[in-house]
């Protein structure tokens, strides 16, 4: 059974995927190298042909996933498991700034990669301090409840 949130992750695999032939089209390529991914003939602009071709793969990857664990829906994985009863969901986890604060030493980092060594070691030192700090809350967040 194809669940609702994989058909997003269907759609979009099978969009991209049409938007990979129509690029490679589009872009003076060969009807069977298009096809063949390459193997019999030219895709036209490699770049563009390649980046929804591998989204596409991804798509159908992540489909696939979400088909396979239900959704992540407790009283469809109760049936598919064969558990007697329903298992209890995890608390919901409270906001967290350290994403905010992980964005910014990532782009602390990036821009330190080219205007200055001390400014890229700040950004790593506080990417590392946040991933730290992190991950201690969320175990601490599952600890708790």
């Amino acid at each position: 059974m194809i669940t609702t949130g994989s058909k997003f992750y269907f759609g979009l695999a099978a969009l991209s995927l049409a938007g990979a032939a129509a690029y490679g089209f589009g872009s003076r390529g060969g009807f069977n190298g298009t096809l063949s991914l390459g193997l019999n003939g030219s895709v036209g602009e490699l770049t563009g042909y390649a980046v929804l071709l591998l989204v596409g793969a991804a798509a159908l990857l992540i489909g696939g996933m979400v088909v396979g664990f239900r959704d992540a829906d407790p009283e469809e994985a109760a049936a598919a498991y064969g558990l007697a009863e329903v298992p209890e969901p995890a608390p919901v986890a409270g906001n967290s700034y350290w994403p905010a604060l992980g964005a910014a030493a990532a782009t602390c980092a990036v821009v330190g990669l080219v205007v200055n060594t001390q400014v890229f070691l700040l950004g790593v030192v506080v990417g590392v301090l946040v991933l730290v700090e992190w991950m201690v809350r969320a175990w601490a967040d599952r600890a708790t409840g």
